[in-house]
């Protein structure tokens, strides 16, 4: 049977900060190389496939909307675009229905006409 000294014992020297420190500086100039590499090898390649086969295959049917759904190619585009409508139709003076004679105004005046003339409420002509 073995035996087994009861004193446990613990590294007596702390470790060298220059090979750690010089190692991580390794490493990060390293990833940043390959970074690059893979980053010049990609745009190569690109440029290589589209001179031979020509641009990419389109998602959708030229001229026009395809049966299929749509792909949403730029979501933040198209959030940009929605958000910048919205606010053109908050801010803004337009036609909501022109034979009719039905504009819309900026939220702000519409607030504040309907501060002015007050709202219709029903029942309220049975009350007077």
């Amino acid at each position: 049977m073995a035996h087994f000294s009861p004193t446990h014992d613990h590294e007596r020297s702390d470790a060298h900060v220059r090979p750690v420190a010089a190692f991580l500086v390794f490493m990060f100039f390293s990833v940043l190389f390959a970074y690059g590499v893979i980053t010049v090898l990609f745009e190569y390649l690109t440029q290589r496939e589209v001179s031979k086969y020509g641009s990419p295959v389109q998602l959708s049917a030229p001229g026009g909307q395809s049966g299929a759904p749509q792909l949403q190619v730029v979501p933040g585009l198209d959030l940009r675009e929605i958000r910048a409508d919205e606010a053109e139709q908050l801010d803004g003076y337009g036609w909501v229905d022109q034979r009719q004679g039905l504009v819309h105004v900026p939220i702000e005046q519409a607030i504040d006409l309907l501060l002015e003339q007050g709202v219709a409420v029903r029942g309220a002509e049975a009350a007077e």
